[in-house]
């Protein structure tokens, strides 16, 4: 199964939060919802993400994990694996525009990638600040 991706990047309108370093912008990876069986689509189990260079982060159904914290002003390649195979990837970039602190969940239904501000999906994420 093609994992396909859905970036939906919400911009916020002012920059800063008193939880990052003077430069460095967060990153949250949800809580995967346990796998389901759902439209005859199979499990989704075995998902990871990699950040650029950094070690792979195994989803948690139980909890949200804390990524390290990134550089404000690079590019940032996302790398989703299922069972150490990458299935998709993406990039992203932390920018005046928009927050320093995001949400990356895994949304089952439609199996899409999301990311989103992190005020926006403080239902979503629930690392500790």
């Amino acid at each position: 199964m093609v994992i396909s991706t859905a970036l939906l990047v919400v911009l916020a309108s002012g920059v800063g939060s008193p939880t990052t370093e003077e430069g460095r912008g967060r990153l949250c990876i949800a809580a995967a919802r346990p796998p389901e069986k759902i439209a005859g689509q199979a499990n989704e189990t075995g998902l990871s993400v990699q950040v650029d260079s950094h070690a792979e982060v195994p989803l948690d159904f139980a909890r949200s994990v804390s990524h390290p914290q990134l550089e404000l002003g690079m590019r940032h390649v996302v790398r989703i694996r299922k069972n150490g195979k990458v299935v998709q990837s993406f990039h992203f970039r932390y920018t005046a525009q928009s927050t320093d602190s995001f949400c990356l969940f895994f949304e089952p239904y439609y199996a899409v990638w999301q990311l989103w501000a992190a005020k926006d999906a403080r239902h979503i994420c629930k690392c500790a600040p």
